[in-house]
């Protein structure tokens, strides 16, 4: 079945080729994390084949599939919650490669018909997210796995903000819960985020802090932040924080730090389909993640 249809306008070859590829993007399994791409072909007697490229960032591509002269090609294992971006190249007998040809793009969705992840740390899951240090100031943080507690464990450091994150079955309903302990801050305040995320600017925020203050609840559109509510204490290191989220088109509920606090929803939800953990200076462990979303 086809599911996703782009088309991208011809560029012409400008090595040895004088062709046109008209690119389509005709189909993207979303089960399967695999997209299927097509061309014109290209005419020429010393065609040898062409090659895929494709990565996550715009003409960076990270990858690289030789297709022989197959003029279609579904390229395989794709992460679910990334967008990819796709080119391809022709190359002759004499092994002289063509220009890229335009670039098409696509976002694979979270699996259809599952509405529930969980992640209880039994054994080293890392590979299952992406990790990113979004504040350094002379190093990098360290995610590592506690084999003995079953559970990650995740290092700052001073002045240095780390993230890992995951896509999601999307839902504008559903619960998002992590156990969260705090073991040392940097130098005398640390930070704990999770962003339930649309995307990259539309999102839910939950945050506290040891030695900044309570945090609170948000609700950011387009990188705006549109609502908000405060909890009333931070947290302290050492104690074992269990972090439940509850969110709905109508409003957005936390209980965890000791306390429940709702935030009302009058402009409506938010479609989630990832979620991100970020510490600012502070070392912790996560664990007991779980996620259900309401169909």
């Amino acid at each position: 079945m086809i599911a996703a249809k782009s088309f991208i306008s011809c560029r012409k070859l400008t090595l040895w080729l004088s062709a046109c590829f008209f690119f389509i993007l005709s189909a993207a399994n979303a089960s399967a994390a695999s997209v299927t791409l097509a061309w014109d072909a290209v005419s020429a007697t010393n065609l040898s084949g062409y090659k895929v490229h494709y990565g996550t960032q715009s003409r960076s591509y990270t990858n690289v599939l030789s297709v022989g002269k197959n003029v279609s090609y579904a390229v395989p294992n794709l992460t679910e919650g990334k967008t990819y971006y796709f080119a391809v190249t022709a190359y002759n007998t004499a092994g002289q490669s063509s220009t890229y040809s335009n670039e098409v793009s696509h976002f694979i969705p979270a699996a259809q018909g599952t509405l529930t992840y969980s992640d209880a740390f039994n054994t080293d899951t890392r590979s299952r997210y992406t990790v990113s240090h979004i504040w350094t100031q002379g190093g990098k943080g360290k995610f590592l796995y506690d084999a003995t507690g079953k559970r990650l464990k995740l290092l700052t450091g001073d002045n240095i903000g780390m993230e890992i994150e995951r896509s999601l079955p999307e839902s504008d309903e559903g619960v998002f819960q992590i156990d969260f302990w705090p073991t040392k801050k940097y130098p005398n305040a640390g930070e704990f985020y999770v962003r339930l995320m649309e995307d990259e600017s539309t999102f839910y925020e939950i945050y506290n802090t040891d030695g900044n203050g309570p945090g609170g609840i948000e609700k950011w559109v387009n990188n705006s932040m549109i609502a908000s509510k405060r909890f009333t204490k931070g947290y302290v290191q050492g104690k074992t924080y269990k972090v439940k989220i509850s969110f709905s088109p109508s409003a957005v509920v936390v209980q965890g730090f000791g306390e429940t606090v709702s935030l009302k929803l009058s402009s409506g939800g938010l479609y989630v389909n990832r979620f991100a953990i970020e510490l600012r200076q502070q070392d912790a462990y996560v664990d007991s993640l779980l996620y259900n979303a309401v169909p």
